[in-house]
């Protein structure tokens, strides 16, 4: 059977494994484990052993067409891997000590939910939590398991400090402007950029990241090349000189963590010389007149003080985008790493609602589930009395929109406390939770310490398996599983293409399992694939229909405001209280927040800081992500770790001289609260003043144990410099990149 091509009636693709000389090619979506979240179509080529020889882009996939990114490629080398976990393992002595023997699944299982159940009759459901990282397609899952269980604290950990990924920007984008919205770089049409409606923006806005590296939450930056060799210029807001930054018309290097003063700046040029939709503002928005006056004093002067832009630079760079049309912006962490993400966040929407590119070819269009699949499953709204209890909404209450998930700073908070109730047993799945999930990672350290019961699913020894776990589960690749991808702009299958490895089994066959086990009633399945249908269900499809139509692509309409298609109730406008875009957001006033956006200082950004400059003196930007890894993970991988050998601190040269550095130095990075280790990268790509810090957090070829270090984990953390209870008023944002930091000479770890 030959290679199928795409379907001209726009309904995906046929056929999803065939023959190819002596190799069965399945087709299949790049995701995780390993890799990340980008979703891409790959064909995955095993020999006559059931042997994975091959993985490639698959060209016939609208989505990527084609591109697969070096950990794509790199998949053989994973699923290989000799340090692979193959077996159920029980901790066998004390914690920390790295000393393991291998159990069976059943004997794993079996005390995994005598231990839960337990603890749910004992303290309640509530005292287990349920933590996941980013990347894996674990959320129907994890949730369906935590909230079945019983227990509310579902905790996305990517990172757990002020929800400061992703989650600010959806929450926000789900109160004030009726849902999540992304750049229309023509990803939600099967032709792409050859479909009739399309227009390329004029000006796409970077806002606070860098696409081409990151390719971020399902948007591959490719598409903005794509739309650049289109005609579409760039305003690019960043303090790096990134690749997109080096090719903007206008780049704007901000002091980390002033993005709202520049969007609010951007604001007061916009509204004030006229360059907006008055018709659409008139309309689609409520409360343009109390935006307009709490902007009036934003003028670019003020801006240029807080943010160290000239003014007029801010100026040029409004005024070009309060020209074009269309116009769009696709942000990154810099808006959820702010000090105040959820005023950031509604900042820089009410950029595009007030220029009216909202629902129009090449502006802004409201994400939705493709074909009312939702990407968390269908069980988030089944148990709702249970979701109301989570940690944190209490005292957040704007979590409630747009996310399921707990608080990560509260959850510290309670877990010191030990009230309303205890804290006893986690259930840790895709994340290695000491490396990467909070600031002050030593109270995480003290929390998952005191637990009676840890349980983590990996494909490899972590620091957090051999700190933390009583017992590890091994799970397999997404090469050798099933499982369904369902983003904002294609349904598709993931296939397996050859036997998992060992005893390993898939994250959503370990939680059918366990579910079954605690929650009977509410795992009916005996089989992966009828937990597939059920999510399905909204399409109309099974799994297997799904895997010989893949992928599916829902397209869109434009205008969906005009026709009653982004409302519950079918009416007209947007799914907000008012039907209308909330430039003054009546959600944010309900929780107790301002409903407008505003400049508020952090901690570092104010007077009484002056000291702390003085002995700090460069501004300390965290998390900086490497092409070819994604967060903590594949550093074990040697093609991959070759790109990036050693954790990097990047540096203008005027600072390295300053404090004695060269290129290929070893220098402690210190803070005010603590330091960590990093190897120096002179570049001109930052500015003079900053430093930027990669997220490389842990040493895989170091020891385990715990009198080695956990992997040199206490040596290499970046979050070691950053302190707690810095999380926004929303409970949103925190300022992993706007610390302060100096340099000094150190030994090679």
């Amino acid at each position: 059977m030959s290679a199928p091509s795409v379907n001209p009636r726009g309904v995906g693709l046929q056929n999803w494994r065939w023959r190819d000389g002596e190799h069965t090619v399945t087709r299949s979506i790049c995701w995780s484990p390993p890799g990340c979240h980008g979703g891409c179509g790959c064909l995955l080529r095993t020999d006559s052993a059931g042997r994975l020889v091959g993985i490639e882009g698959d060209p016939a996939n609208p989505f990527s067409q084609g591109a697969l990114c070096a950990r794509g490629l790199a998949t053989l080398d994973t699923v290989h891997h000799p340090e692979r976990l193959l077996h159920p393992l029980r901790r066998d002595g004390p914690r920390g000590a790295g000393r393991w023997r291998a159990v069976g699944w059943d004997e794993a299982l079996a005390e995994v939910a005598t231990g839960f159940d337990r603890i749910r009759r004992e303290t309640g459901p509530e005292s287990v939590l349920f933590l996941k990282g980013t990347g894996r397609d674990v959320g129907p899952w994890i949730s369906r398991l935590a909230y079945s269980f019983g227990s509310p604290n579902y905790f996305a950990l990517g990172p757990a400090s002020g929800n400061a990924c992703f989650m600010p920007r959806t929450s926000v984008g789900a109160a004030a402007f009726g849902g999540f919205m992304v750049p229309d770089c023509s990803q939600h049409h099967l032709e792409r950029y050859d479909h009739p409606a399309w227009r390329p923006p004029a000006t796409l806005v970077i806002w606070g990241g860098n696409p081409v590296v990151t390719n971020p939450d399902g948007f591959l930056g490719a598409w903005i090349v794509h739309c650049m060799e289109r005609g579409t210029e760039l305003v690019v807001v960043d303090p790096r000189l990134t690749w997109l930054a080096a090719r903007a018309r206008h780049w704007l290097p901000l002091r980390p963590g002033t993005d709202v003063a520049l969007a609010l700046a951007f604001l007061h040029v916009i509204l004030a010389e006229g360059l907006y939709d008055a018709a659409f503002v008139a309309r689609w928005t409520y409360g343009f007149e109390a935006l307009a006056a709490r902007v009036a004093p934003c003028t670019p002067a003020w801006a240029a003080g807080i943010t160290g832009l000239d003014a007029e630079r801010i100026a040029a760079a409004a005024r070009h985008l309060g020209r074009s049309r269309p116009a769009a912006f696709q942000q990154g962490l810099g808006v959820d790493m702010s000090p105040d993400a959820a005023a950031t966040a509604h900042a820089v929407g009410c950029l595009w609602a007030v220029l009216g590119q909202v629902e129009v070819p090449g502006g802004m269009l409201t994400a939705r589930d493709p074909f009312g699949v939702p990407r968390r499953g269908p069980d988030a709204a089944a148990f709702p009395q249970v979701r109301r209890a989570r940690i944190g909404l209490d005292r957040y209450p704007l979590i409630a929109h747009g996310i399921p998930y707990g608080q990560g700073d509260a959850l510290l908070d309670q877990g010191e406390r030990g009230a309303p109730y205890p804290l006893r047993a986690a259930w840790v799945q895709g994340t290695n939770t000491i490396v990467s999930s909070f600031a002050d990672p030593a109270r995480a350290d003290q929390l998952l310490k005191k637990l009676e019961l840890v349980v983590v699913l990996d494909l490899f020894h972590t620091p957090t398996t051999t700190a933390f776990a009583d017992l590890v589960l091994p799970v397999c690749t997404f090469a050798e599983r099933d499982g369904l991808r369902h983003s904002f702009y294609q349904l598709a299958a993931i296939n397996q293409a050859l036997p998992p490895r060992g005893e390993s089994r898939s994250d959503m066959e370990i939680c059918l399992a366990l579910g079954r086990r605690l929650a009977p009633a509410d795992w009916p399945w005996e089989q992966v694939h009828g937990l597939f249908d059920h999510v399905l269900g909204p399409a109309g499809l099974t799994f297997h229909q799904l895997r010989e139509r893949m992928p599916l692509y829902p397209g869109l309409r434009y205008g969906r405001h005009e026709r009653g298609e982004l409302r519950a109730d079918g009416q007209p406008g947007f799914e907000t209280p008012t039907g209308r875009l909330e430039l003054y957001s009546t959600v944010l006033e309900s929780c107790g927040l301002d409903p407008l956006p505003a400049w508020n200082p952090g901690p570092y950004h104010l007077p009484e800081a002056a000291g702390l400059r003085a002995d700090f003196p460069l501004d300390l930007m965290t998390g900086a992500r490497v092409p070819a890894l994604f967060n903590a993970e594949h550093l074990n991988v040697p093609a991959l770790r070759a790109h990036n050998p050693d954790p990097l601190v990047h540096v203008h040269p005027r600072d390295a001289r300053a404090a004695g550095l060269s290129d290929g130095d070893w220098a402690w990075v210190v803070s005010h609260h603590g330091r960590c280790r990093r190897c120096v990268a002179v570049t001109e790509e930052v500015s003079p003043g900053t430093a930027h810090a990669q997220a490389r957090a842990w040493e895989p070829s170091a020891p385990a144990a715990e009198n080695a270090g956990f992997f040199l984990l206490w040596d290499l953390n970046v979050n070691l410099l950053l302190p707690s209870h810095l999380q926004g008023p929303s409970g949103f944002g925190y300022p992993f990149r706007s610390q302060r930091c100096r340099l000094e000479p150190a030994e090679p770890p």
